[in-house]
């Protein structure tokens, strides 16, 4: 079974629209992670929903201890966030710019991949061809 990669995952494989919407969005376990989002960016490993800090629950995500040292080290170009259920999802807020996407500084990304709707249906379609939850953790490639 071929596993498809970013080269072969477009806009008709997402079942969100591109573009800000009213959109909830959920982990696999059902925790809400946010209101709505600003859009979907094509870039990195895989398509990823761009959100404001207005737009998430922050009672949905912590900073593992292993990343505290992001705060205060002016290197890094991420804060890294996880949600706080069994999932585990990476939520990156972007601190500075990267050559590879149009991220934007000040603003939060998550893969579509760990995405789900309130109906529980995924926020990107595989056609049948499961990507894993891996955690995506080289899912953004500067540290």
């Amino acid at each position: 079974m071929k596993i498809k990669t970013k080269k072969t995952l477009t806009e008709a494989n997402l079942n969100i629209i591109l573009s800000k919407s009213n959109t909830s969005l959920f982990t696999n376990s059902g925790l809400q992670i946010s209101h709505m989002y600003e859009r979907v960016v094509f870039g990195g490993k895989f398509p990823v929903v761009e959100l404001k800090e207005t737009q998430i629950i922050p009672e949905s995500f912590y900073i593992p201890t292993n990343q505290l040292f992001r705060l205060s080290n002016p290197q890094v170009y991420y804060i890294e966030f996880r949600s706080n259920d069994s999932t585990n999802i990476k939520l990156q807020y972007q601190l500075r710019q990267v050559r590879y996407s149009t991220y934007k500084m000040g603003h939060f990304y998550i893969s579509v991949n760990d995405l789900y709707l309130e109906n529980g249906s995924r926020c990107i379609n595989h056609n049948n061809t499961i990507i894993q939850n891996e955690n995506l953790t080289n899912f953004f490639e500067y540290s």
